[in-house]
Formats: C-alpha cells, sequence, structure tokens
C-alpha cells in the first residue's frame, strides 16, 4: 500500500513539515550607529569646537585692546613714530632744553663775536683748559711730560667719572620726580571723580587742566573747577553774543517798509534791494 493510500485511510498522519519560508531572525541593520562610535566621534569633534571657541574669544580680545601709543614727529626732513616711552624721554629732553635756551642763546652769541660754530668754540675752550692744566703739572712735575701728561690723563677720567654720576642723578631726581607727581595726580584725580564723576576716566580730562595743575602747583580738582567755570562762561557769551545779533537782524528787517509780497523770503529779498538803493 502506498504512503498517500495509507494517510487517506487514517493508518498515517501528516508529518509537518518546515516552512521554507519562515521568518528568519532578524539581522541587525548594517546602517545602525554604534553607540561607543558615536561617542569617540563626539569627543574627538570637542578639542575643535574648543579651539574655535578660544579663537573667538581670543579675537574678541584682541579687538577690544587698545592701539599701541604712537606719535609721528618730524624732523631733520624725517618722519619718525615714537612709541609711549621715546615721547616721554623726547619730551623731558625737550623741557631741559629750553630751561638751558637762555644759556645757549648766550654762548651763540659769544661764538658769533668770535666768528666761530658754537660747538668748535666750545672744543677750543676744552682744549684750552687741558693745555693750560697741562702746562702747570709740567711745572710742579720739574718739567717731566711723562709724569705731566699722565696727571693729565688721570684728571680727565675724573672729570669724565664726575660728569656721569652728576647725570645720573639729575637723571634719578627726574624719575623720582615722575614718580611722585603721578602718585600725586592719581590722588587727587580719586577725589575729583568724586566730585564731578561725569569725568569718567584720567584721560577725560583736558590736557590744559593737567597743565595747570602742574604748572601751578594747585589741586587738579581745583584746576579743574576753573576750567569748567571758564567753559560755562564762554559757552553763556556764544549764546547772549548769538542773541544780540539775532535780535539785531530781526529788528533791521522790521524797520524796512513794508513790500507787499506775501512771500516772506521775497519780501526780505524786495526790502534789502530797496535799502540799498536808498
Amino acid at each position: 500500500m502506498e504512503k498517500e493510500d495509507m494517510i487517506e485511510a487514517g493508518i498515517l498522519t501528516e508529518e509537518p513539515t518546515e516552512e521554507t519560508g519562515a521568518e528568519t531572525a532578524p539581522q541587525e541593520e548594517t546602517g545602525a550607529e554604534n553607540p561607543e562610535t558615536a561617542e569617540a566621534g563626539e569627543e574627538s569633534g570637542a578639542p575643535a569646537a574648543e579651539d574655535s571657541h578660544t579663537a573667538e574669544e581670543n579675537s574678541q580680545t584682541a579687538e577690544n585692546e587698545p592701539a599701541p601709543f604712537a606719535l609721528g614727529v618730524q624732523y631733520g626732513g624725517e618722519t619718525r613714530s615714537l612709541n609711549e616711552q621715546e615721547a616721554t624721554d623726547y619730551a623731558e629732553k625737550g623741557m631741559e632744553y629750553e630751561a638751558i635756551t637762555p644759556m645757549l642763546d648766550k654762548l651763540r652769541m659769544l661764538a658769533a663775536g668770535c666768528g666761530k660754530e658754537l660747538g668748535d668754540m666750545v672744543d677750543e675752550l676744552l682744549q684750552s683748559h687741558d693745555d693750560a692744566r697741562y702746562r702747570q703739572l709740567l711745572e710742579e712735575a720739574s718739567g717731566n711730560e711723562q709724569i705731566a701728561r699722565r696727571l693729565l690723563e688721570v684728571e680727565q677720567a675724573e672729570r669724565q667719572r664726575t660728569y656721569e654720576t652728576k647725570k645720573q642723578e639729575t637723571a634719578a631726581a627726574a624719575q623720582s620726580q615722575r614718580e611722585q607727581l603721578t602718585q600725586r595726580l592719581a590722588s587727587e584725580f580719586v577725589e575729583l571723580k568724586a566730585e564731578f564723576p561725569e569725568v569718567g576716566e584720567f584721560k577725560n580730562i583736558p590736557e590744559s587742566v593737567v597743565n595747570t595743575a602742574i604748572r601751578q602747583g594747585i589741586h587738579l580738582m581745583d584746576a579743574y573747577g576753573r576750567w569748567e567755570r571758564a567753559e560755562r562762561r564762554r559757552v553763556q557769551d556764544a549764546k547772549d553774543s548769538a542773541s544780540k545779533a539775532a535780535a539785531s537782524s530781526t529788528g533791521s528787517q522790521r524797520d524796512l517798509p513794508p513790500t507787499g509780497n506775501p512771500d516772506p523770503m521775497l519780501a526780505a529779498l524786495e526790502r534789502g534791494l530797496g535799502a540799498g538803493l536808498n
């Protein structure tokens, strides 16, 4: 008996077979993002973002920083840019020059009277002094030229050292005065700002105010108060002058005869022409 006949007769039962289309276990998508890989990517991108942020901050800081001090000057047909320290040094030298100008004028006058340049005359005076001193030393050394020459060299070296020492002392005294002046102005500015808060910063104080405080030896707030009162008077005088001029112009126009022209500008022009013809 065949198997199919036996199944139909109920002797055998049909065995279940595995379906060829059975579902298979789902596979992970190849495009799914790996958490560890994503985290690594985020970490690798973090330093770049921080560097960009730091660069932006540095750029903003550079923009907010004030431009370096530069003062353009012309001397001897040449233009030169001075930094703050150089400008300060040259300003001090200029003030020293102003102090010795009267003496230099006398020396120039003496040199002109001798028909010489000032530098040449000074060199000759120095040489004349050394020659006279050498003769004196030669006499004291009983005619020994070597000893006299050596003694003169020692005196010249001592003269140079004395000059350098004096120069350094003068520079140190000037530096000390500058520091004291800076401390004084800083202290006085605190008081001035408390009285006049609208000043804001020291750089907003007019230069004439600072110069007055320094040269006259008065308090910075006193100098600023004087300047402020003078400015108020100047502004008020300008207003008064403008008001008087306007009143005078209105009065002169009012005194002119009417023209009958309804246009005020044309009427004023006709009155002006009429006044000129009369």
